[in-house]
């Protein structure tokens, strides 16, 4: 998961969405979004799961080594084409891996399945180049790659090729495609004021031409703005969706239903509501001379385990909880005590591939150790030796015990 230096991130991405008026788009644009016919819609509480993480939620350190199952790794090719900056999002498609990393101020490059490099987008303000990218999103359907700069939504093929852009009415932090249209989410707090009685709502549905089919998720205007990583997380179980400061996790199910599904229950350690009214330095300074967790939306999800991600920014930490969905079992903390002989450090998973979770290494000095790993595959620990420490950064895709 990103660290806190990503709150610069968010920032950009306030300066590009929040103040979205009626003069940025044209009377036909807003038209288009058919609020006339746009529903609210129904979110089902009655099966939601509350899930007590309080247990985990301080505890110095935990195995992490005895958590994974097993582990690979996909050592990304090196060239002065195909370096790679800091990581924001990983995308691990059948074929290719798409990474949205800062260079330029956000860029997507491509590798396929054996690290391979395919192409980086190119930045710039021409056709098909990328200028001050937002957010990326793959179309499973069609095998297109998406990525969107305010305002408009550019099209590749699956290998990075140009295909077309579109113009959106709105203004959001991230996305994902559906079968017949797409899913936003909104900055919490940031509507888009041309949105009218939907303009608070944070999560939007559309059709394929963009007009709103479904509003949901309301956030009151004086709450602390404090952006999550994604809020939006597609894998083979369906599309979750998290918010800012709120421990509940929702699926999305069809059209008009979103469900709540879990709960995270961590009284004795959570931030207290009111400190979500302050603003601007009162809401830091807050948080960092008070003992408390929070949630701000970091979340992910794979057939077998959840992973919770908590903030504290008194201690400057965050915490990691994975759980068994099978059991109900969970494991976590603040510090993971890694067998430098077994596994690579890829405690903080930025994302997920089916039953893995999927985190980004460099190589350090003592991964060398790796060659007499039980749990790395021969051609893991090949791959690791021949790395350097300057190369770029290795793919990791983890499985976790059923404990």
């Amino acid at each position: 998961m990103k660290q806190f230096i990503t709150l610069i991130i968010v920032l950009v991405l306030t300066v590009c969405c929040q103040n979205t008026k009626d003069g940025r788009y044209t009377q036909s644009e807003i038209e288009s979004l058919h609020l006339g016919e746009t529903k609210v819609m129904k979110i089902d509480k009655d099966s939601v799961q509350h899930i007590d993480i309080s247990s985990c939620v301080d505890c110095k350190n935990y195995d992490f080594t005895s958590l994974v199952k097993d582990m690979r790794v996909i050592p990304l090719e090196t060239t002065k084409e195909s370096l790679v900056g800091n990581v924001y999002k990983i995308i691990v498609e059948d074929k290719n891996i798409y990474i949205y990393d800062n260079f330029n101020g956000g860029g997507i490059i491509i590798f396929n399945h054996e690290g391979k490099f395919i192409r980086r987008i190119p930045n710039g303000k021409g056709p098909g180049e990328l200028y001050r990218l937002l957010a990326v999103a793959f179309d499973k359907q069609k095998g297109q790659l998406l990525a969107y700069q305010h305002p408009f939504i550019l099209y590749y093929t699956e290998s990075g090729e140009y295909i077309e852009q579109r113009k959106l009415p709105f203004g959001f932090y991230s996305f994902e495609v559906l079968p017949n249209g797409y899913i936003f989410k909104t900055l919490d707090g940031q509507g888009n004021g041309h949105l009218d009685e939907f303009r608070d709502k944070t999560l939007l549905v559309t059709d394929k031409d963009f007009a709103v089919k479904y509003a949901a998720l309301y956030y009151p205007g004086n709450k602390a703005n404090y952006s999550g990583y994604n809020y939006l997380y597609a894998n083979d179980n369906g599309i979750q969706v998290t918010e800012n400061s709120n421990d509940t996790i929702y699926k999305y199910v069809n059209g008009d239903r979103l469900k709540a599904t879990y709960i995270m229950d961590y009284e004795d350690w959570k931030l207290p509501e009111k400190f979500w009214s302050l603003q601007g330095n009162e809401f830091s300074d807050a948080l960092e001379k008070n003992d408390y967790f929070y949630f701000i939306g970091e979340y992910l999800e794979t057939t077998t385990h959840h992973a919770f991600f908590l903030r504290n920014d008194y201690r400057r930490i965050q915490s990691v909880i994975y759980r068994n969905k099978q059991t109900g079992h969970i494991i976590g903390g603040m510090s993971a005590q890694v067998d430098k002989n077994q596994v690579l450090a890829a405690v903080s998973p930025i994302s997920t591939y089916r039953d893995c979770f999927v985190s980004v290494c460099y190589k350090g000095k003592d991964d060398n150790l790796l060659s007499n790993s039980d749990i790395l595959s021969p051609e893991s620990k090949e791959a690791m030796k021949n790395l350097q420490e300057e190369d770029n950064p290795v793919i990791v895709l983890f499985n976790l015990q059923n404990f």
